[in-house]
């Protein structure tokens, strides 16, 4: 399939064809303009389904219009060099303001692979009037003759687990069906660490299973990729999730050195000196920092300086938590560093208080 713009009298129209390739003998098996009124068309994309069906998508706009995303496409039935009735996709609320010589850049129209059927496309419209602000909208459509055979995909979620040695953790494993699929799945795992076992429930299943990944007090500590499969017949797909294992070495024991900060009277709008707060991990798991959060009245301003969030502190190491306090009115201020750690096997919160003025 090959579209392209063409000049049609005043305006500007959607050429487009049809060509087969019989063991390599290109033959042109039909041609057409499509130019149903006075608007002008520009920017297509074409493909075709399993069927034959032709979808044909495009920019569409006019002295009265704004550039909006419309569709038409054929059936193999319909006299050939000719399209179907039009459809908009989207009304364009906005116009390019300025002399550019490019409208956006690219479109495309594909047909989904899971079915062969759904026509998937993507072009560019403006929401509001101006110079390169195009918005991207993706929008499909299926022919109504279009059936492909039955199949199913499978769907993790959620797509990353995590379990700490001697206990378990789930995932839902969902059964997607395509063109019509009525049956049940047998499902199975593959690419567990050391130690590791899967169970589905039910098993086989027809909408939804239950994964639990049980993991032994000494199972392989690590992330892998974790394939599921699933059968169905003469049909099988798979899926993958992410699968991370962690020590059950205790929770990380935290101490912050010291727990609260007092700041001198300064002028308001000056910055006090840096006080240095010093975080341990004296525990045996790592402290998982993903938040450093600043909260109250405080004016608080605090640079981790090897406390980074989403950097680990290892067992039995220090990081340190700079703070400086810009006072913003007269007055004794309060407030709070809080220091949040994600550590699979024991959340926690610590918090570092402090007063100023």
């Amino acid at each position: 399939m090959v579209s392209h713009s063409v000049g049609n009298g005043s305006q500007v129209a959607v050429r487009w064809y049809e060509l087969y390739d019989p063991a390599g003998s290109v033959t042109l098996n039909q041609q057409g303009t499509f130019a149903p009124d006075t608007d002008y068309r520009w920017m297509s994309s074409i493909a075709e389904d399993q069927n034959g069906d032709i979808g044909l998508g495009y920019s569409a706009s006019s002295s009265s219009i704004y550039p909006g995303i419309r569709f038409t496409g054929r059936v193999p039935s319909d006299p050939a060099g000719t399209m179907e009735t039009e459809a908009s996709m989207v009304l364009g609320t906005g116009a390019q303001t300025t002399g550019l010589s490019r409208w956006g850049d690219y479109t495309a129209m594909v047909v989904d692979p899971s079915d062969d059927c759904t026509f998937w496309y993507v072009d560019q419209y403006e929401q509001v009037s101006g110079t390169f602000n195009w918005h991207t909208n993706i929008g499909s459509f299926v022919f109504s003759g279009c059936s492909g055979s039955p199949n199913f995909k499978l769907s993790p979620a959620p797509g990353s687990v995590t379990v700490t040695q001697g206990n378990s953790a789930t995932s839902t494993i969902t059964v997607v069906p395509l063109s019509g699929f009525t049956g049940s799945v047998n499902l199975s795992a593959s690419g567990l660490p050391s130690g590791v076992t899967a169970g589905f429930n039910p098993n086989p299943a027809s909408s939804t299973s239950t994964l639990t990944l049980t993991a032994s007090a000494t199972a392989a500590t690590g992330t892998v990729t974790v394939t599921i499969t699933g059968t169905s017949g003469a049909l099988t797909n798979t899926t993958t999730l992410s699968l991370t294992v962690n020590t059950s070495g205790g929770s990380p024991a935290v101490t912050l050195t010291p727990t609260s900060l007092a700041f001198p009277k300064r002028v308001v709008g000056t910055t006090s000196a840096v006080k240095t707060v010093t975080l341990t991990n004296s525990g045996a798991a790592p402290l998982n920092i993903s938040g450093l959060a600043i909260s109250g009245d405080f004016a608080l301003r605090s640079a981790a300086k090897s406390c980074a969030v989403g950097t680990p502190v290892a067992a039995g190491k220090t990081c340190l938590i700079k703070v400086t306090f810009t006072p913003t009115q007269t007055g004794v201020r309060s407030g709070s560093v809080t220091i949040t750690d994600n550590a699979p096997d024991s959340p926690q919160s610590i918090a570092l208080t402090g007063t100023g003025k």
